[in-house]
């Protein structure tokens, strides 16, 4: 039942077997780059909960991507051997991710992410019930939750990074590269 999903995954998220990744991937953008990058998650078992792709301004700008994962990886796990792994598990991540791009110039970085919206669910916070009894929380589902601080984040980020990249105008891109602007023809009545 959904209920008892949603009680298994808390468990599971208090005990520490569930943990978040972000990744985020900066390179050219390329042919059936995001299905390879999805396909590679995928075989990883790792669960996306939001990803984001844009490019800044400007011509032959970097791609970026950046995507908030769920990893189960450590439901079967000893306990005490889950905290070595973590790390290791972070490595496989991004080997996994650098070997699906392809591209010697990309850049990956794999963390660990730590939703905010976590400490609503540990049952020592007293933030817990007020947090997710109040408002538009009421209702949400950890889940719901969790792709809600994503997707915020994400767009938080492609915002400033957009934002500050300056807008040109085809003269201002063409004189960059030296390329000599063209003087307009005049028109064979003499009108302007």
């Amino acid at each position: 039942t959904p209920e008892y999903n949603e009680q298994l995954l808390r468990e599971n998220i208090e005990a520490n077997k569930v943990i978040f990744l972000c990744i985020q991937i900066q390179c050219a953008s390329t042919w059936g780059l995001i299905p390879k990058i999805i396909s590679s998650l995928a075989k990883l078992n790792l669960e996306v909960i939001d990803n984001r792709s844009w490019h800044p301004r400007g011509v032959d700008s970097t791609l970026m991507t950046e995507i908030f994962v769920q990893d189960d990886y450590f439901l079967e796990e000893d306990e005490l051997e889950k905290g070595t792994f973590v790390e290791d598990r972070i490595a496989a991540v991004n080997d996994k991710m650098v070997q699906a791009i392809r591209q010697p110039g990309a850049t990956v970085k794999v963390t660990r992410w730590y939703p905010g919206v976590l400490q609503a669910i540990e049952p020592k916070s007293d933030v817990s019930n007020s947090y997710l009894a109040s408002g538009k929380n009421a209702n949400m589902s950890v889940k719901d939750l969790l792709a809600r601080e994503a997707s915020h984040n994400l767009e938080s980020k492609r915002n400033l990074q957009v934002a500050a990249t300056k807008e040109k105008t085809l003269s201002e891109i063409k004189e960059e590269m030296g390329i000599p602007e063209e003087k307009p023809i005049a028109s064979p009545t003499g009108a302007p």
